[in-house]
């Protein structure tokens, strides 16, 4: 993962939301929560990842997760899962 309260210190920037797509399990959630972001949003495609980020975030009240794709389309599609979640 980049630096980003490095980057975002070097330059100025402080951030009070953070959409992340393609969450995982939340590995960044402390240090999202360290930066002082406000309101956190993850949204993470597969739906066995997401159970365990939603679990990881249910304390949070600020943190939102959400089990969706994102696309320039809109509908549904099948979601081709590897090996590695």
């Amino acid at each position: 993962m980049l630096p980003l309260a490095e980057l975002c210190a070097s330059n100025s920037i402080k951030p009070r939301g953070v959409i992340h797509i393609g969450a995982h399990e939340g590995q960044e959630l402390s240090d999202y929560l360290a930066m002082g972001i406000e309101k956190i949003l993850y949204i993470e495609a597969n739906p066995i990842v997401f159970e365990r980020l939603q679990n990881k975030v249910a304390n949070y009240p600020n943190v939102q997760a959400i089990c969706c794709a994102i696309s320039n389309e809109n509908g549904i599609v099948s979601l081709h899962i590897t090996s590695m979640d």
